[in-house]
């Protein structure tokens, strides 16, 4: 159990405006206006607060490459000085400002825009504004603000000016509290630097994550000239000293033993760090009680000693270990495998319904050869079987995350997620660690009840273990369409360049291989989007394979040859997709590739073709992707043609804009912005108006926000189906599922996030294989239709008196408080989400 202990050199009181987890700092006004060209000189910047110590958004403690910098203030500026540590400068990337660069995040008082400045080590800034709905906004005119910098043999070096106007005041006053935070990032576009060095994201004050949202952000006073500011000399794993008024008061509270506190008549305070000391909250006040800086720093320290214990228990097991464990378990080779004490599966499911757990393998001393499992038949009363055949088991292997500035399960490293069809026996060495994912499908048809098998694993044909499995089936079924519209792209691109480009391997195969992605998309209850791409492959190969939008005809119109298309998406229809995508897709720097006339033929003669069919209704139209504000009224008026062209026919449009779903764009019948950039007043509005409102994650949000990346807890994958139906939006996109490293595909750190863009793994053929990733997805979409069946089943019996117990039951249950409290808060462990199928299962039978 953690100590808490309080270090006091003189207690003060806090100052009332400020709550127990608020951080602070005061600057001072400058008496000195330093010469911005980046030397940085002692002299100029002595009336400024120095402050360190930066903290890793990533969970991972202090920044190695630190940062020291500071702050003054005048009526017209805030100036800022910092240096910039780097072990090895010559690694700084000229062509990539962003990968090392200070950010400052500031609100102005009685504003919600947030002003976002960026100053970049190879010189330059930018302005950007994050409006209040705090999402990505738009850029600013930085007015007369103004930067030098200068790269030398440790580091870099930064001076700059951030003018009044640009948070649209005339003056800075010091009678205002502002929001603040400081912030660094240190990569090679978004990873790792090419010497190796992991890419480190961070702030002054400790955020998790993304540091767009104000609420995160420290308390910024505008405090008078001093002839003695704060300075921080050292902030690390040891411990710290500062200089500060010689009244200063500092209060350090932190868990652990004791440290070292000395005191000197001159102001300056120092504090040794008792060894494994996970946080310390440092307050610095003058005598009145008036706060300096308050601020808490986490150091997350390896506890090595339970490392090798939680070793010593593996080693000391004889022959093979096994244990079930749930399926939101990550089981990692290369970490030691505790039991937890599992004997047996217990399992709930609807007809027409899917679940998953996992098999742990593990040895101690002995080494293993020849092991295989056996998935029996299970049978239930009245001599109800469900075939073995019903059962799909895997081996899991890994993939490769590297450095990313999000907090993750562990860091860089590898990670279960690839599902390999379990096709012959393992060997395992002394004190290794496997997994076996096993899924069981239950048919549409299969009779309701309780059903018994087992599992049995085997060594060189011996049986070493039988696990039993239960199964309560209940009486209702999953409809086989989906209820929530989803649209998950593949991008064939990088299986085409992967498997196909230059094998002499025929179109057909190619789209043969696509539609086994689709299809296995589908049986995880998403919508496949196929062909989106198009552009990127061979036209030789698309002319062949379909389909293909842009044959303009002698006398103007456009003929569409949709090929072999319509068949698989027909197919994709019939097995539960909610729709398919139509039309090319316009990237920018093309928005002028059709004239507005070529523009109308081209998608009258898709409308044309799909209202033909009996198909427009399941049809959408996404030709543009993110766009971006300057673009909307070019985007405004294509939408437009295109509705004109294609009546009936729905449009699509992506933003990665906190404006989204926004008044600006015109022609839009489904609004999809990205998951934390939504203006929900919008969104309400566009409700109210007939449109859908779908999001979508991609490389952003990062955890604890909801998303599909490799390195993420399981709950972050599944709750996004829950927040959809919690917050009410209509479905969610994905941009791609395939997105496949070509010169390694199980190592996938896209746009600076690890797995993004890959739910699928290829075999050596092509062919797909599923992940972890998408397994837990298909349980969220699952999720969802007993959430929809309990909301129906509520809608249902609502005025029946006979079963208000149950209503009120079921709403307890929607409700989700014990799971989903906001986008960023949310249950973690399996056994919640468990919980609810085992109540909502058993509350839907009764009120059928």
């Amino acid at each position: 159990m953690k100590k808490s202990l309080l270090l006091l050199l003189l207690l003060f009181p806090m100052a009332s405006l400020l709550r127990a987890t608020d951080a602070y700092l005061e600057i001072p006004r400058a008496t000195i206006i330093p010469t911005l060209d980046g030397n940085l000189k002692p002299e100029e910047w002595k009336d400024a607060v120095e402050v360190t110590g930066l903290q890793l958004t990533n969970d991972q403690g202090l920044a190695r490459e630190q940062t020291r910098y500071y702050l003054k203030w005048t009526p017209e500026f805030f100036y800022v000085g910092a240096f910039c540590q780097d072990a090895n400068p010559a690694e700084i990337n000229l062509e990539r400002p962003y990968n090392d660069c200070l950010e400052l995040f500031f609100m102005a008082p009685g504003e919600q825009d947030v002003v976002h400045w960026l100053f970049y080590a190879t010189g330059g800034f930018t302005l950007d504004y994050i409006d209040a709905e705090y999402g990505s906004g738009y850029r600013g005119e930085p007015g007369e603000g103004q930067s030098a910098t200068q790269i030398g043999k440790e580091g870099w070096t930064l001076e700059c000016r951030i003018p009044a106007c640009s948070f649209f005041l005339d003056a800075f006053a010091d009678k205002y509290l502002y929001r603040f935070n400081l912030h660094r990032s240190f990569s090679d576009n978004g990873t790792h630097r090419p010497d190796g060095r992991p890419a480190e994201f961070s702030s002054f004050r400790y955020v998790r994550g993304q540091l767009l949202k104000p609420r995160d952000s420290a308390y910024l006073r505008l405090g008078a000239a001093t002839d003695t500011p704060l300075r921080m000399e050292r902030l690390d794993l040891q411990g710290m000293s500062l200089v500060a008024p010689a009244d200063a008061q500092v209060l350090a509270d932190f868990s652990g033993e004791a440290g070292k506190v000395s005191l000197s008549p001159e102001g300056r305070f120092a504090l040794d760090f008792p060894q494994g000391c996970e946080q310390v909250t440092l307050r610095v006040s003058r005598k009145d009680g008036s706060p300096l800086l308050v601020n808490d720093y986490h150091f997350f320290p390896e506890d090595e000693a339970a490392l090798q214990a939680r070793w010593a228990i593996q080693a000391s097991q004889r022959g093979l270990g096994v244990e079930p464990r749930g399926a939101m378990v990550r089981v990692f080779r290369d970490l030691p495998y505790v039991p937890q004490g599992g004997e047996k599966v217990e399992l709930t499911a609807a007809r027409n319904e899917q679940e998953n757990f996992q098999v742990v393998l593990f040895t101690g001393k002995d080494a293993v050869e020849g092991i295989t499992l056996e998935a029996g038949e299970l049978r239930g009363e009245g001599g109800a079987v469900l075939p073995a055949s019903c059962w799909r088991l895997f081996l899991e292997e890994e993939a490769l995350a590297d450095s990313v500035g999000y907090p993750s399960v562990r860091g860089a490293g590898a990670y279960p997620d690839p599902l390999y069809p379990l096709e012959s026996s393992l060997s395992l060495a002394p004190r290794e660690t496997r997994a076996v994912w096993a899924n069981l499908r239950i048919p549409e048809e299969q009779p309701a009840g309780t059903y018994q098998g087992e599992i049995r694993v085997l060594a060189q044909g011996q049986e070493l273990r039988r696990i039993p499995v239960s199964l309560q089936v209940w009486d209702f079924a999953l409809p086989r369409k989906q209820s929530m519209r989803t649209a998950f792209s593949i991008w064939e691109r990088e299986i085409y360049n992967l498997h196909f480009a230059g094998t002499g391997r025929t179109p057909e195969e190619f789209r043969q291989t696509i539609h086994q992605y689709a299809l296995m998309l589908l049986d995880n209850r998403l919508s496949p989007i196929i062909f989106k791409t198009d552009r990127l492959l061979p036209r030789e190969v698309m002319a062949q394979i379909g389909p293909l939008y842009d044959d303009k005809q002698e006398d103007g119109t456009y003929a569409y040859h949709p090929v072999h298309y319509d068949e698989m998406v027909e197919e994709y229809l019939q097995g539960g997709a909610t729709g398919f995508y139509v039309g090319p897709e316009v990237q920018p720097g093309e928005y002028e590739k059709y004239s507005e006339e070529e523009w109308f033929q081209l998608w009258k003669a898709i409308g044309d073709h799909y209202r033909e069919k009996g198909l427009l209704a399941y049809a959408y139209a996404y030709p543009f992707d993110e766009p971006g504000n300057g673009n909307r009224e070019f985007v405004s008026r294509r939408m437009e043609i295109l509705k004109e062209a294609a009546p009936g026919l729905k449009t699509l449009l992506t933003g990665a804009c906190s404006l989204m779903p926004s008044r600006k764009f015109r022609g839009v019948d489904i609004w999809v912005p990205q998951l934390h950039w939504v203006h929900y007043r919008n969104m309400q509005e566009a409700r109210q108006e007939g449109k859908e409102v779908w999001w979508y994650p991609c490389s952003g949000p990062w955890f604890p926000y909801p998303n599909y990346h490799l390195d993420l807890p399981p709950a972050a994958w599944r709750i996004l189906a829950w927040a959809t139906f919690k917050y009410d939006f209509d479905g969610i996109l994905y941009w791609a599922t395939a997105f496949l490293n070509n010169q390694n595909p199980r190592r996938n750190n896209n746009y600076s996030c690890n797995g993004d863009g890959v739910l699928l793994y290829d075999l050596p053929d092509g062919s797909p294989i599923p992940s972890i990733r998408l397994k837990i997805i298909g349980e969220s979409m699952e999720d969802y239709e007993y959430l929809v069946l309990l909301r129906k089943a509520v809608e249902k019996h609502a005025q029946n008196p006979e079963k208000k117990e149950l209503v009120e039951k079921a709403k307890n249950l929607l409700s989700m408080k014990d799971i989903l409290r906001y986008l960023d808060d949310y249950a973690m462990e399996e056994e919640a989400f468990q919980h609810f199928r085992r109540e909502a299962g058993q509350l839907l039978q009764e009120l059928q």
